[in-house]
């Protein structure tokens, strides 16, 4: 009877030493990997206020790590209503200010022809944002290194009226390698017409790019 109590012990003692809440390795031909950054702030605007979107897109042969559940290779994963929050966000708005350290085109003489009697309105500004990401992926080994999710990024701004114009794009292969990294992201917009601009000016609004 003795023994059989302390082989109980033994065993309770095994159980709470090693735990219960480690994941499950990938299973074969995957790799798990973890995305933690940060979009911490943007540059050579001229709004004032600005916030943005953020969607990760992935290829065929990437998936969400939800807890061991997988899906089946080469196929489109379902999202689920509870990840959507996972691969897509909204930050909140940033009041940008003036930083005489960063460049500008507006300050350089070789573009002195763009300053204008009200030159308040022509300096750009820098928009902190210090705005976390995490996301938890498993990635086929046959593509990991070649083919990797994106990062899109969409920058709006808005006025004292409420007026919501898009300000511009930026996107990002994400880059598939252990360590810290830091990019600069540029940015891009669709030309609009003079019908467009006016629009945009008076009620808000700017030309987007169709989804795919």
């Amino acid at each position: 009877m003795a023994e059989l109590k302390q082989i109980i012990k033994d065993l309770e003692f095994q159980q709470n030493y090693v735990g219960n809440m480690f994941l499950k390795p990938p299973e074969n031909n995957f790799s798990r990997v973890n995305l933690f950054g940060e979009i911490s702030q943007l540059s050579e605007f001229t709004a004032d206020s600005l916030y943005l979107f953020y969607e990760f897109i992935l290829p065929v042969g990437w998936k969400i790590d939800n807890e061991n559940s997988y899906s089946l290779i080469y196929k489109h994963e379902k999202i689920k209503q509870e990840n959507l929050n996972r691969l897509k966000s909204i930050s909140q708005t940033s009041t940008g200010y003036i930083n005489d350290k960063s460049f500008s085109f507006f300050k350089s003489k070789e573009y002195s022809f763009f300053r204008g009697n009200d030159i308040k309105n022509l300096e750009t500004l820098t928009h902190n944002f210090s705005l976390p990401f995490e996301l938890e992926l498993l990635g086929h080994n046959s593509i990991l290194n070649t083919i990797t999710p994106k990062l899109l990024i969409q920058i709006n701004s808005v006025d004292w009226w409420e007026r919501h114009r898009i300000e511009g794009y930026s996107y990002i292969n994400i880059p598939i390698k252990t360590g810290h990294i830091s990019l600069d992201l540029p940015c891009f917009k669709p030309k609009e017409d003079t019908y467009m601009k006016i629009f945009s000016y008076f009620l808000g609004g700017s030309r987007k790019i169709p989804e795919l």
